[in-house]
């Protein structure tokens, strides 16, 4: 007797949608990985795979995440980002994006800070 195969789900637009939003509000709290496991009770491996959308986030979990990062799970549901949220979002989860927020956030020195965002500007302004 032949074992059946299984087939493997590919993560939906939904799962990776979710899981952004999941993504976008830990950064947003400063909330690392481990941590949001550790408060879920799953391991740091276990929220990548959630924020990447392969595993699917079950309701009873959703709700575990939405308490522990301090956010109702209905506002990961709806859809109901305004453009400003919708643009932070693609910030958190666009990987050029982050690596340029996290060496932003290295610069100590705030007037350093400002001329680089008037450098980084001042090049968008010019199609640059």
């Amino acid at each position: 007797m032949k074992a059946k195969k299984i087939k493997q789900r590919s993560a939906t637009k939904a799962d990776k949608e979710l899981g952004d939003k999941i993504r976008a509000r830990r950064i947003e709290i400063s909330m690392s990985q481990a941590e949001l496991g550790e408060h879920i009770g799953v391991s740091f491996q276990q929220v990548q795979k959630y924020e990447k959308g392969v595993n699917r986030v079950s309701v009873p979990r959703l709700a575990q995440i939405a308490k522990a990062l301090d956010n109702t799970e209905m506002s990961y549901f709806t859809g109901e980002n305004s453009g400003e949220q919708t643009k932070m979002l693609s910030l958190f989860t666009d990987r050029p994006s982050q690596r340029l927020l996290v060496a932003f956030h290295k610069i100590a020195d705030m007037e350093t800070r400002y001329r680089v965002v008037g450098l980084l500007e001042s090049m968008t302004a010019h199609g640059g």
